[in-house]
């Protein structure tokens, strides 16, 4: 962190300290501790500011619990260095998905890698994307988070307690701004900070990111750290085979139910997805049965 920002913080923890909450009760703005809001929103990417209330007039901010330790200059109660040992790869990763060989190549010489290269899978909703990271799922030392659920403790609490050597992020175009903080850091030098009731730990991993998201609607800080990589939609014979392969070898449904359930799916969505393909197979066990899940669905999809 540069000193400057330090400095910033230092003030801010200062004018907290002097003047009545009653004063900001929104929390205070940018013009009462004079910071430029571009400057304030970088430290809440950062997890050392959050926005306690936000208006098209006004935006109110406070330190948080790690914004007003480094304030401080406390040192830290716990630090812990992990090397994580380089995962198993399984012999079929990727079997299922079919081409895009290079970007196999690339996967496996990521995973290979002595230090860590993050890779951000991109494009629309149920493109190959989906399906690398199903597959890297499947490693044993990979550990799988959704971000639109995600939170910040989760995330920390994640990286503290199963030091992942492979963390795979789905939906990263939608997780918090507080998990960005960690995973800016993660990616960028391979330590995670929490602060948690005025004690902070710290780990350093060589954790691996693998994430998926359907925009690029993220900060530009976040997108920096990955190799962006963009998928187009499936064709048609392509999601067929994909949607075939997965009900047969994964789910053990009959090749002919599996090419049904996968036509009518595709049918269904100008974008389908291998995942609802799993759904309707796990539900319906005849033509007839998939027929009337896929019914109720389109009747009830907006």
């Amino acid at each position: 962190m540069k000193a400057s920002d330090i400095d910033i913080l230092k003030e801010i923890a200062r004018f907290e300290a002097t003047v009545a909450e009653s004063e900001y009760p929104l929390g205070w703005c940018w013009r009462q501790v004079r910071v430029w809001p571009s400057t304030l929103n970088k430290l809440v990417i950062e997890g050392l500011l959050e926005v306690t209330f936000s208006s098209n007039s006004y935006t109110g901010y406070r330190l948080t619990e790690k914004g007003k330790t480094i304030a401080s200059g406390d040192p830290l109660t716990e630090q812990r260095q992990i090397t994580v040992e380089a995962p198993e790869i399984p012999d079929d990763l990727f079997a299922l998905i079919e081409g895009y060989d290079d970007i196999k190549d690339l996967v496996c010489q990521v995973l290979g890698a002595d230090k860590p290269v993050h890779l951000l899978f991109t494009g629309v909703p149920s493109s190959a994307k989906t399906m690398f990271l199903m597959e890297l799922a499947q490693i044993p030392s990979a550990v799988y988070i959704l971000g639109s659920q995600a939170t910040r403790a989760g995330i920390a609490e994640t990286l503290f307690d199963l030091n992942p050597a492979i963390l795979l992020v789905d939906e990263i175009d939608r997780i918090g701004t507080r998990d960005i903080a960690i995973l800016l850091s993660l990616a960028e030098t391979g330590i995670v900070v929490e602060t948690k009731h005025a004690r902070r730990r710290e780990i350093r991993l060589n954790t691996k990111i693998f994430a998926a998201s359907n925009t690029l609607n993220m900060p530009r800080e976040l997108i920096s750290r990955f190799m962006v990589l963009t998928f187009k939609p499936y064709l048609k014979e392509e999601f067929l085979k994909v949607a075939c392969t997965i009900l047969v070898s994964r789910e053990q449904v009959d090749p002919d139910l599996a090419l049904y359930i996968a036509q009518k799916v595709y049918q269904l969505s100008p974008s389908p997805d291998p995942r609802q393909v799993v759904r309707v197979a796990r539900l319906a066990k005849s033509a007839d049965e998939v027929d009337k899940v896929l019914d109720i669905i389109t009747r009830y999809t907006s």
